[in-house]
């Protein structure tokens, strides 16, 4: 599961035991707006306010713009 917070993180959930695995800040003046996860591979994608879409590699920990 993945959600966006008020303190301005993307945040990855295990959800078989309900902890979080992954955090993801990002600047408070470029809020994010929406994600999407990829339900065959662990990536997702941010929107942002600037029109910048970030996809998240999350086993590699990589960003790609």
């Amino acid at each position: 599961m993945i959600t966006l917070s008020n303190d301005h993180t993307i945040r990855v959930w295990d959800v078989d035991n309900l902890e979080q695995t992954y955090e993801f800040p990002y600047p408070p003046n470029d809020p994010c707006l929406c994600i999407s996860g990829n339900p065959n591979a662990m990536l997702f994608a941010a929107g942002f306010k600037s029109g910048t879409l970030r996809i998240i590699d999350i086993e590699n920990v990589s960003v790609v713009e």
